[in-house]
C-alpha cells in the first residue's frame, strides 16, 4: 500500500498533462518544434559521446596491455 501513495502524485501529473495534450492543436508552435529538435540534438551528441569514450576506454586498456607484455 505504501508504493500507491508515493506513486498517485505522478499518476495525478500524467493524468493533467494528457489532458493538456488533448486540448493542443493539430499543428505545434515553432518553439516546440526548435526544443524537440535540441532534445535530438542533445541526445545524439550524448551517444556520440559515450562511443568515444568506450572506444578509448578500449584503446588505453590495449596500449597498457601491450606494454606489460600480457595477452589477454
Amino acid at each position: 500500500m505504501f508504493w500507491v501513495y508515493h506513486s498517485l502524485p505522478g499518476a495525478i501529473g500524467m493524468f493533467g498533462l494528457v489532458l493538456g495534450v488533448a486540448k493542443l492543436d493539430q499543428n505545434l508552435p515553432t518553439i516546440v518544434y526548435a526544443f524537440l529538435s535540441g532534445l535530438n540534438a542533445s541526445t545524439v551528441g550524448i551517444i556520440a559521446l559515450a562511443a568515444v569514450q568506450v572506444n578509448t576506454g578500449i584503446n588505453i586498456e590495449e596500449r597498457a596491455k601491450r606494454k606489460r607484455g600480457s595477452k589477454g
